[in-house]
């Protein structure tokens, strides 16, 4: 029997296989629904651009809650149109933006979401 984590690449093999960028975006927002996040991409080779799409989304409106203004504490994304990885930012006040990995990223969002 197959299970469910037997399916799932993480995303480091998922990187060596087909570069970075959109299909990135589709591992992160399938961690995101497992998590419980209304995602409403189809997770499926072909929505890459729609899957960046609502990952900037996502972030962008975590960005405009209220626990991102009182900590003045935003994230940034830098999603590329080819297979360069991604990078994701955690900006602060009076900090330096620093690189996250896109476990933080997801843990970021789940805590504070």
């Amino acid at each position: 029997m197959v299970t469910k984590m037997n399916q799932l690449i993480n995303d480091a093999e998922l990187e060596n296989v087909v570069g970075g960028s959109g299909i990135q975006c589709v591992g992160v927002l399938s961690r995101l629904k497992d998590l419980g996040f209304n995602i409403k991409t189809p997770l499926v080779a072909g929505y890459e651009s729609e899957a960046a799409e609502e990952l900037k989304q996502i972030i962008t409106d975590f960005n405009n809650k209220e626990h991102s203004k009182n900590s003045r504490r935003h994230l940034m994304p830098v999603i590329y149109d080819d297979n360069r990885p991604n990078q994701y930012y955690i900006c602060g006040y009076r900090a330096n933006p620093r690189i996250i990995s896109e476990d933080e990223l997801v843990n970021y969002l789940k805590k504070y979401s």
